[in-house]
């Protein structure tokens, strides 16, 4: 054992190895049952998470109405990691000789796994980029209406159909063993994982397909609503310095009502999707500079980069869980100042003269769905 072996084995490790018959020496931490049972808590919380997230799709009607494909995209992809992948995970932790997948027989079974468990990361990030572009395309739709397609259903279809093709695509070469790219059970990490590389231009298109592509997108999509969003301030704010006369009845109380609460659901729905996608960056973030700085298997198992790694899926599992919960605050939030079933509040065009100068002030006017009247409170 050289000396490099010694000081890795003694800084991260305990002082005993296993030989796994494979000629090299593979150190086990007695931290693995922590790492399993940490392993096995997510995956109980992921589940639960992606199925509380699909429950909540189908009984908040604003909610299933705006964002069920969506929401029925990104809990997929949770339940497919923290399902299947950590589980199985967790059991390779425990028994990493003697278990199921590290038998020559049952490689098959191995190889479906490892595909299953990029599948299942590259899907959750590709999940918040169809959701960051719908968002984007959300606003320049309430901004411009003759551009209504960018938000129907075959749009959003396309969008949820490209996250799948792009994630599974992306790791047909290894599941094929393709180009000296293969997947297996990994003799340095004891798991199953990609067991080996032959191709330089295929690991860089992965790590830019699974790590770069989808944060950088989703990044531009939100810094273009945030720039739409700061423009259409501007542009009020213009139009109150320069007291733009509005005239009477320009604009029908019903179209004020309609185009009022769908501007607030869409920015609702924006937040929600950004701070969610922001909470997984932050569990992203840290596994993804580690791995930079340990580009070797074993590196990667420290305790550190095992820590990093449960991190990362718990980023994943929480992910259904804050939004459907953001989602459903924000609905209640906006009940209770004044959306309602039977009257629908929402700010009204009130105007008031001074002298000859003329502002324009916020008040409220109520639709009675009942009895079909409106009532338009306005103050003079």
């Amino acid at each position: 054992m050289n000396d490099s072996a010694v000081a890795l084995s003694a800084r991260f490790f305990v002082n005993y190895t296993i030989d796994n018959d494979w000629g090299q020496v593979v150190y086990l931490s007695d931290d693995r049952y922590v790492f399993a049972a940490l392993t096995l808590l997510v995956s109980v919380i992921g589940i639960f998470g992606g199925i509380y997230c699909l429950t909540n799709a189908c009984k908040n009607k604003d909610f299933r109405v705006r964002s069920t494909a969506l929401t029925v995209n990104l809990s997929s992809s949770t339940i497919l990691l923290c399902g299947i992948v950590c589980p199985i995970h967790a059991y390779t932790l425990l028994q990493p000789r003697d278990n199921f997948f590290a038998q020559e027989e049952h490689s098959g079974a191995c190889r479906l796994i490892a595909f299953l468990y990029f599948f299942g990361m590259t899907f959750c990030a590709y999940a918040h980029t169809s959701i960051g572009i719908n968002r984007m395309f959300a606003i320049i739709t309430a901004e411009h209406r003759h551009m209504r397609f960018l938000t129907s259903r075959p749009t959003t279809a396309c969008l949820i159909l490209l996250s799948w093709v792009i994630s599974g695509v992306t790791y047909i070469v290894p599941l094929l063993s393709l180009y000296g790219e293969d997947f297996g059970y990994s003799k340095r990490t004891l798991k199953c994982s990609f067991s080996s590389h032959g191709s330089a231009v295929y690991v860089i298109a992965f790590k830019i397909i699974y790590a770069v592509l989808p944060f950088v997108t989703v990044l531009l999509c939100y810094l273009i609503i945030l720039s739409l969003i700061l423009k259409s301030k501007r542009r009020m704010f213009y139009s109150m310095r320069v007291n733009v006369i509005i005239p009477e009845r320009s604009i029908q109380p019903v179209e004020l009502v309609r185009q009022t609460r769908k501007k607030k659901a869409e920015i609702r729905v924006t937040t929600v999707a950004f701070v969610s996608w922001l909470v997984l960056m932050l569990c992203f973030v840290p596994s993804g500079v580690h791995g930079l700085f340990f580009q070797s298997m074993t590196g990667l198992q420290t305790k550190l980069g095992q820590s990093l790694t449960i991190l990362l899926w718990f980023g994943c599992a929480i992910n259904p869980i804050l939004y459907a919960f953001l989602n459903t605050y924000k609905i209640k939030r906006t009940t209770g100042k004044g959306w309602c079933i039977q009257h629908v509040c929402v700010p009204a065009m009130n105007r008031k003269r001074r002298g000859t100068a003329i502002s324009m002030q916020l008040d409220t006017f109520c639709t009675d769905h009942d009895a079909g009247r409106k009532h338009i409170e306005t103050a003079m």
